[in-house]
């Protein structure tokens, strides 16, 4: 009885740990039409797996310094636009359920001082427009959001740069990039930013580690296995990532896990 404790125990562990630290991100292209974006800017295959630390250049990527590599970041722009991507798992539609996308925007910062800081209010200096749609099958798409701004930047680590403007050296810890980072203020969503310096710009992550985040929990499908970016006019938009916060599911398997060990106790 004691060993048949201990193995449900073990499995709870293992299911606890797979709650919090498995995410989903997009594992291939489905569909690529990049419009009339630059030539350099083509690599699909940039959009896949989670965020990189690599900006570009050997320097690191912080909210003052987003992906700029045409090896990091893909692009479609104008009419005709499209970019579909697969996702690595299914994102279960349940409370909870969200979506982030890395677009390699930046904060606009004051480099003239020792210290980078953010203007008041804060602001970015390469925002994308595109219109954010997903499916369950690959064939039928739900707008989740039209002709979306994005605007929230991307920051690798949380621990350990000192330097925010162009680091080239990597920090001591990750921070989280299926933490999802909501807006508190739809009309100024940079509002958290306002007037901050290197460490009040950590603090507003709060270990995330950026990027502009969707609920999904309305949504009318049963998971979502596929993300689509589509512009249209003069609309540009840049992925360097897609990514979900773990599965809903996943945290069934944990409550079962739970019943069973009390159960036989």
């Amino acid at each position: 009885m004691k060993r048949k404790l201990l193995s449900l125990s073990a499995l709870t562990g293992a299911l606890i740990c797979s709650s919090t630290k498995a995410g989903v991100t997009a594992d291939s292209v489905t569909t690529y039409i990049p419009g009339i974006i630059r030539s350099d800017y083509r690599t699909s295959s940039a959009a896949l797996g989670g965020l990189s630390s690599d900006a570009g250049f050997g320097s690191i990527v912080t909210p003052f310094n987003p992906a700029f590599s045409t090896t990091d970041i893909v692009g479609l722009q104008g009419d005709g636009g499209l970019l579909t991507l697969h996702l690595s798992a299914p994102i279960t539609i349940a409370p909870g359920a969200a979506l982030g996308v890395h677009a390699g925007t930046g904060l606009a910062g004051d480099f003239n001082g020792p210290i980078v800081q953010n203007q008041n209010p804060a602001a970015d200096f390469n925002s994308r427009i595109s219109t954010l749609k997903v499916s369950f099958d690959g064939t039928t798409f739900v707008t989740v959001a039209a002709d979306h701004t994005f605007t929230n930047p991307s920051n690798f680590y949380d621990q350990g740069i000192t330097d925010p403007g162009f680091p080239t050296s990597p920090g001591t810890h990750a921070a989280d990039q299926f933490k999802p980072f909501f807006n508190v203020d739809d009309a100024h969503p940079l509002a958290r930013f306002d007037g901050k310096d290197w460490t009040g710009t950590l603090a507003a992550l709060n270990g995330s580690a950026g990027g502009d985040w969707f609920d999904l929990s309305g949504v009318n499908l049963p998971a979502i296995n596929f993300v689509q970016f589509d512009t249209a006019g003069t609309q540009t938009m840049y992925v360097d990532a897609v990514v979900g916060v773990p599965e809903p599911g996943s945290l069934s398997l944990l409550g079962l896990s739970l019943l069973l060990l009390r159960r036989r106790r």
